[in-house]
Order: structure tokens, then C-alpha cells, then sequence
């Protein structure tokens, strides 16, 4: 596809190598109306279905279309239904072990 200013300006921004235009967004929008019940995830896999968006393995790219959706949230463009689920990262809140042998400083042995 040939690529000019006026594509350009159309362009709100780029995730992944994914540009958003304001068509696209107009379109994710009209998604998430006509499916307001659903949740993120299922919106993510609904987009892929629709503009075909797969790995090379034919895995949809929803956890990409996740994280295309959230930028897009995050900047106002869209508006995403709440999360209906958190879920806890043990890597977040995670305590170090201390060391016994280094007045209980956490050290690489």
C-alpha cells in the first residue's frame, strides 16, 4: 500500500507496528458498543477475528490486541468496559529472602 501525508495525518498512533487511524478507531468503538456486555478479552479476540489478526501459526493476537486496545483507552481515544477480573501478580509484592550469612542482606553467592 502506498503510504502519504494525508495517511499520515490520519494516524493516531503506532503499538507494536499497528497504526490506529481514526477509521480504526471509529471501528473499535462501534465493537465495543454492539458487544457491551462483553469483556476486554473477549473484545481483543472479536477484534482479531474481524480485521484478521494472527500469528503466523493462525493464533489470534489477542494479547497484542490487549495491549492495542488499552493504549488507546489510556489516551482517550476509546473507552473500554471495566475489568471484571484482577489478577494478582505474585511477582509484584514478592519479599526477598535474606542471607544468614550477610547480616541478613540480600546478596549474589
Amino acid at each position: 500500500m502506498l503510504y502519504n501525508a494525508a495517511m499520515k495525518d490520519d494516524i493516531i498512533l503506532t503499538y507494536r507496528g499497528k497504526t490506529a487511524t481514526k477509521e480504526d478507531v471509529g471501528f473499535i468503538n462501534a465493537l465495543i458498543k454492539n458487544n457491551s456486555k462483553a469483556s476486554r478479552y473477549a473484545l481483543s479476540k472479536e477484534l482479531c477475528r474481524a480485521w484478521n489478526w494472527v500469528q503466523p501459526n493462525g493464533i489470534l493476537r489477542d494479547m497484542v490486541a490487549r495491549g492495542y486496545m488499552l493504549k488507546l483507552h489510556r489516551e482517550g481515544h476509546i473507552t473500554l468496559p471495566p475489568q471484571k477480573k484482577i489478577v494478582k501478580n505474585p511477582f509484584v509484592n514478592r519479599r526477598l529472602l535474606r542471607c544468614k550469612y550477610c547480616n541478613g542482606l540480600p546478596q549474589n553467592h
